[in-house]
């Protein structure tokens, strides 16, 4: 059984993370529409923006795992 301690930490950390992924991909969408403001190229703005957004996608899919695994050790009777 994993170690409830250790996977509400880890859950922690996955909200931060999800937190900045969601700063960093209004930042480059702020980029992006200033650049095209000031009739700039936005080809590799865009690209950054889609694998941030993608990064973001895949962090918010590992916080709810997380957010399952706290979930079930706290109903099961895991170690709090």
């Amino acid at each position: 059984m994993p170690d409830l301690q250790r996977e509400r930490q880890n859950l922690a950390k996955a909200e931060t993370d999800v937190v900045q992924g969601e700063l960093r991909v209004s930042q480059q969408e702020a980029l992006i529409a200033e650049l095209e403001r000031d009739g700039h190229n936005t080809a590799a703005a865009r690209a950054l923006l889609t694998t941030l957004r993608a990064t973001l996608a895949e962090w918010r899919k590992h916080r709810a795992n997380l957010v399952r695994l706290v979930d079930d050790g706290e109903h099961n009777g895991a170690d709090a």
